[in-house]
């Protein structure tokens, strides 16, 4: 079994990198995961990829143990090489686009290397080792591999800047964040609700057992809603991280390309200084603005709540919210 040769770059790399890579003793759970993370020396060999062992360690994920799929398209989105899934079998992957990664519905993760008829050369993920494979059968997601720069990855998902394109690299998190911020702000309004509960039946009827009722149930939702509420800080530090990681190494790489004359007359503080200002793009995400930002849309679900329970006095809190607005547009020219 031809193996040696997919070990070159492996050897290289720093022992903290090497127990992300090439393990076969994980759990039966884990092994999908190991697998990928066994793929990926072999697959960049493949496509022959040229760069220091040194780049593939700073493109791999902090603070995990293994590669998921969507750390193992990171990693390669990182090295400037985009993937495309698609739904095939394995006799039928286009040869024209090999190597390729290719995780089956069920089986191992392999990297496909070439095919002859029914039969493919692969890459066994599990067993570490290149095989010939007759699974003709075998359905799963082919992911192509193509080099890509940064611009051209953008205009191909329909954007004309390359921030754009590391936006929608965040899309899911932010969708998530979003989801987050629906359901603590839905929990929120459970301690209005129980303060008017206990002053319009409690203390009326003198019942102690619906007291303790709806004291149980505002105690739940307070602490389910100051969970939520740590889950999306930490959601908004890590989409802070990877936007100031992908925007720092897109900025980098932008600047790489630029003609020697721009970079070499340009004073070295305005070059720092110019890089310093997406810092502006993390303190967003860490900072109060972005929670009250997110907050702000779901202002309407408590003014509904008002309208549903008091009617007309729904209106006061427009109105104050009206005359904030127009005091910032007049005041916010002159502070400038």
């Amino acid at each position: 079994m031809r193996r040696r040769g997919f070990l070159y770059m492996y050897e290289k790399l720093p022992e903290s990198f090497r127990s992300q890579l090439f393990s076969t003793s994980a759990s039966e759970n884990e092994q999908s995961v190991r697998q990928l993370a066994n793929c990926l020396i072999p697959l960049l060999n493949a496509i022959g990829w040229r760069g220091d062992p040194r780049h593939v360690a700073e493109a791999m994920p902090h603070f995990i143990d293994d590669l998921d799929l969507d750390g193992f398209r990171n990693v390669l989105a990182n090295l400037n090489y985009a993937t495309e899934p698609v739904r095939t079998h394995q006799s039928d992957v286009d040869p024209a686009l090999l190597p390729c990664l290719f995780v089956p519905d069920s089986g191992t993760v392999r990297v496909i290397l070439s095919v002859s008829g029914t039969s493919c050369s692969v890459f066994d993920g599990e067993q570490c080792v290149v095989r010939d494979d007759d699974g003709a059968n075998l359905k799963g997601t082919a992911f192509y591999v193509v080099e890509s720069s940064m611009t051209e990855q953008a205009e191909s998902l329909g954007y004309r800047s390359w921030m754009g394109r590391i936006s929608k690299r965040l899309g899911v998190i932010i969708w998530q964040i979003f989801a987050i911020s629906l359901l603590f702000n839905l929990l929120s309004i459970a301690t209005p609700l129980f303060v008017m509960s206990v002053y319009d039946s409690v203390i009326p009827s003198g019942s102690v057992e619906q007291l303790l009722f709806l004291v149980a149930g505002v105690c739940g939702a307070v602490i389910i809603e100051s969970a939520f509420r740590i889950l999306r800080s930490h959601s908004l530090a890590y989409a802070a991280g990877r936007m100031d990681h992908l925007v720092g190494s897109a900025t980098f790489q932008q600047i790489m390309f630029l003609p020697a004359l721009q970079s070499e007359n340009a004073p070295l503080g305005a070059q720092i200084a110019r890089l310093k200002e997406f810092e502006a793009v993390r303190d967003f995400f860490t900072g109060p603005l972005a929670e009250a930002i997110l907050d702000v849309p779901f202002a309407i679900l408590f003014i509904v709540v008002i309208a549903i329970l008091a009617g007309w006095l729904a209106v006061i809190p427009i109105v104050v919210a009206s005359i904030f607005v127009l005091v910032g547009f007049v005041v916010a020219p002159r502070m400038r």
